[in-house]
């Protein structure tokens, strides 16, 4: 059974049945249902035996590109079922059989071309959630940093008053870059968070014509999270020009 992401299907009864699939479609494919029947007639046992296994494959990109559609709790359940490329039950008599029956599919799986996945892309994801603490801690304390180090030497011998001014300014200031190293974090987390391995099912043109589209919002996603870092890079180089400028004046 294929299941596309307009929410149709199509049955097909046998393998041969399924060399007639359409294509031509545009409609990508999320997941491809592949049911067995087996009975066995195993060495000193009289009756045979029935065992059932049901083959899933997913398409990932097709499941978050239909998670990034929904609003709400459809769409994480989407990205849960995004996480995996395939599920594999057996309903069996005796073990070792469906063993058998596991090792081969597997290794079935195994020997699909796969697509590497960066290291450091995923420990990027695995961490993402914390861009935004880390950016705006990070980018205040440097400021704050840089004002111990040219602002303070300056009152040794000016009045409390313009201490305070200057206190003010500045604490304010770092109030304000915290927030917009914040959502910058923010904007780098998205950023690293849409890119995502290229894992798709290859039946039709709208399978194909997905796969480039994930290929170039993984692109862009990567573009995106390195802009957003130099513009933190570029806000931190100038609060400490600021603080530079006020301990020079």
């Amino acid at each position: 059974m294929v299941y596309h992401s307009n929410e149709s299907k199509e049955q097909f009864s046998s393998f041969d049945r399924f060399r007639g699939y359409n294509k031509s479609s545009l409609n990508p494919v999320e997941n491809i249902h592949i049911e067995y029947n087996i009975l066995i007639l195993l060495p000193h046992i009289r009756d045979p035996q029935n065992y059932k296994i049901e083959i899933d494959i997913h398409s990932r990109a097709a499941l978050i590109n239909r998670a990034t559609k929904q609003i709400g709790p459809g769409g994480m359940l989407f990205r849960i079922l995004a996480n995996q490329t395939g599920e594999i039950k057996i309903s069996y008599v005796d073990y070792n059989v469906s063993l058998n029956f596991m090792i081969a599919i597997e290794q079935w799986f195994q020997g699909l071309r796969l697509e590497k996945e960066s290291v450091s892309l995923r420990l990027l994801k695995k961490h993402s959630h914390h861009f935004s603490f880390l950016f705006k801690y990070i980018s205040v304390s440097a400021f704050l940093l840089m004002n111990y180090n040219f602002v303070l030497p300056r009152f040794n011998t000016e009045s409390i008053r313009d201490f305070m001014g200057y206190a003010i300014f500045i604490f304010g200031f770092a109030y304000v870059l915290g927030g917009c190293a914040a959502k910058i974090g923010d904007f780098v987390e998205q950023s690293v968070d849409s890119i995502n391995p290229l894992s798709f099912v290859s039946l039709n043109r709208g399978d194909d014509k997905l796969a480039t589209e994930t290929r170039q919002q993984n692109r862009g996603g990567s573009i995106s999270a390195i802009v957003g870092v130099a513009v933190a890079v570029v806000v931190n180089v100038f609060s400490s020009y600021i603080a530079s400028y006020l301990g020079i004046k």
